[in-house]
């Protein structure tokens, strides 16, 4: 059976979150690793394939920023149940120091992270049926589950071979969409095509 590229998690609110799977892998021993690969592990699935997680949505969004960029960057409202929710997940944090732990560095935001790589795909479409070269670009998470996705006009084409979402747009045509619907670049790398972006989430 083919690994499956991405991870989507179905939260309380019914809303789902993704992750690709190669970002959990670094941590064995954390919850959510369990829960997707362990096959020991008891996991609940539903009938769309996704894992069933009972958390609050700006928590598990938090969750997946530290499997992707190894940060734990928690809602200021949910500072307080750090620990618990460290215990809960299983992830590889000390307690912090008191010096830390003071209130003028405790305020966090929800900050949503993106990344975007650059690719170029031959898509096939009737009723011509002549292939065609398009410069596209691949998400993390899923451009289809950002709300920016909501409100473009990009073309999203799913390749059948290998379940990647492609945003029928250059890099560069979707950070420039990005940059202006409030997020900031973090990393460029130009040779690689491929960018991390962030957003504050007031």
């Amino acid at each position: 059976m083919t690994e499956e590229l991405y991870i989507r998690f179905k939260l309380c609110d019914g809303s789902v979150q993704t992750i690709l799977g190669t970002m959990l892998k670094p941590y064995p021993d954390s919850y959510l690793t369990k829960l997707v690969f362990n096959n020991d592990f008891k996991s609940t699935k539903d009938d769309q394939g996704f894992f069933c997680v009972d958390e609050e949505p700006q928590i598990f969004a938090a969750i997946l920023t530290f499997y992707r960029h190894g940060q734990l960057l928690l809602p200021n409202i949910f500072v307080s149940i750090r620990d618990s929710i460290i215990d809960k997940y299983l992830l590889p944090f000390e307690k912090l120091p008191s010096t830390i732990n003071s209130p003028e560095s405790t305020i966090t935001m929800n900050i949503t992270r993106v990344r975007l790589r650059g690719a170029a795909r031959t898509f096939v479409y009737a009723p011509s049926m002549e292939p065609m070269s398009y410069l596209c670009t691949i998400v993390d998470p899923m451009w289809t589950d950002l709300p920016e996705s909501q409100i473009s006009d990009f073309v999203v084409v799913t390749s059948h071979s290998n379940g990647i979402e492609y945003v029928r747009k250059s890099y560069l045509t979707v950070m420039n969409f990005l940059v202006s619907k409030g997020y900031e670049i973090e990393r460029w790398d130009e040779h690689k095509e491929e960018v991390d972006l962030k957003k504050m989430n007031t």
